[in-house]
C-alpha cells in the first residue's frame, strides 16, 4: 500500500477514482485496499452522501527522496437526480371527471330550481284553434247544435232590423272566410221569412229545422219582385219551434252564427250558408 499524508483527515470509506488507473478503488478510510471495480459499473458499496474525497494527490517529501501521496480523496459532485414524469394514475382521472360532472349537474338543477321558483305560474294558453268545416246535411247539422240557450237570447228586445244592406251581408257570406271575413258572428237579428220546408219530427237530441224564403222586410209577400229574398234553413230548439205549416210567414228573432260550407262550388269556389240559430219564432198574419 502507498503511504499518505498523515496531515490530512480520514476520509470515509468507499468506492473512489484510483489516482494511478482508470478504475474504481476502495478507500478503507484510512488507506488504499486491493480492491478494484470498473470505473463504468460502481459496485453497490456504501458511498457517503456527504462530498467524497479526492483521490491522493503525490507530496514531494522533505528529503525529496521518497514519493507520499495525500490522503485528502478527490471531491466529486453527484449527479442532480430529476425525478421522474409520471403520468396522472388513469383511474383518478376519470374520477375526477365525474366529479366534474357531478358537480355542474348539480349547480344546473340548483339554477333552474332558482328560475322557477321566482317566476310567476300562468296557466299555459292554447292557440285558438281553427273551425273545422264539415260538410253536413241539415239533419246531421241540427243534430249537433247545443239547444240550450242564456235568458238574455230569449229576449226580443235584443234583436235588431236589417236594412237591406245589410241583409245582403248577412245572408251571403263569403266562401273564402279568410280573404273576406264574415263579421256578423254573434250578432241578433230580426228577420222575415215564408216556410218553404218543414222535415218531420225526427227522433233525436239536437235542434230541428226549417227551410224559409227570408227577407229583412216585415211585408215581403207585397214586394217579392223587388225584394232581395235569401232561401236558407233556419235551426231551432224544439221547445222555440211552433207547430209550422208550409206557406207560414214567420218573424225570427236568430242569432247569427259562423256560416257553413254547403259542399257545392261555382266556378270552383265553394258556397256557404248563413248559420240562423233561431231563438223565437212566430207566425205572424198572411
Amino acid at each position: 500500500m502507498n503511504e499518505f499524508d498523515p496531515g490530512h483527515p480520514a476520509s470515509p470509506a468507499g468506492w473512489y477514482p484510483d489516482p494511478q488507473s482508470p478504475s474504481l478503488r476502495w478507500w478503507d478510510g484510512h488507506q488504499w485496499a486491493d480492491k478494484w471495480a470498473p470505473a463504468s459499473e460502481r459496485p453497490a458499496s456504501p458511498i457517503p452522501s456527504a462530498t467524497p474525497p479526492s483521490p491522493p494527490t503525490p507530496v514531494s517529501g522533505a528529503a525529496g527522496n521518497s514519493t507520499r501521496f495525500s490522503t485528502s480523496p478527490m471531491l466529486f459532485s453527484p449527479q442532480p437526480q430529476t425525478p421522474e414524469n409520471k403520468s396522472p394514475n388513469p383511474r383518478l382521472r376519470l374520477l375526477a371527471a365525474i366529479a366534474v360532472i357531478v358537480v355542474l349537474l348539480i349547480a344546473a338543477s340548483n339554477c333552474g330550481g332558482d328560475s322557477d321558483a321566482g317566476s310567476t305560474t300562468s296557466p299555459t294558453r292554447s292557440a285558438p284553434t281553427k273551425p273545422v268545416d264539415a260538410v253536413l246535411t241539415s239533419q246531421q247539422r241540427a243534430a249537433t247544435i247545443d239547444v240550450s240557450a242564456k235568458p238574455s237570447a230569449l229576449d226580443p228586445v235584443d234583436y235588431q232590423r236589417l236594412s237591406e244592406a245589410d241583409f245582403k251581408s248577412v245572408m251571403h257570406p263569403s266562401g273564402n272566410l279568410a280573404s273576406y271575413p264574415y263579421p256578423h258572428e254573434g250578432r241578433k237579428i230580426l228577420i222575415y221569412g215564408s216556410v218553404e220546408e218543414m222535415p218531420p219530427v225526427q227522433p233525436q237530441e239536437g235542434a230541428r229545422y226549417f227551410v224559409a224564403d227570408m227577407s229583412h222586410h216585415d211585408e215581403f209577400w207585397f214586394y217579392l219582385w223587388e225584394l232581395d229574398m235569401r232561401e236558407a234553413a233556419v235551426f231551432a230548439s224544439p221547445a222555440d219551434l211552433p207547430d209550422l205549416q208550409v206557406g207560414d210567414h214567420v218573424e225570427i228573432y236568430a242569432e247569427v252564427r259562423r256560416p257553413y260550407l254547403t259542399g257545392e262550388t261555382v266556378f270552383g269556389h265553394a258556397l256557404r250558408d248563413p248559420f240562423l240559430m233561431a231563438h223565437s219564432v212566430r207566425v205572424i198574419d198572411n
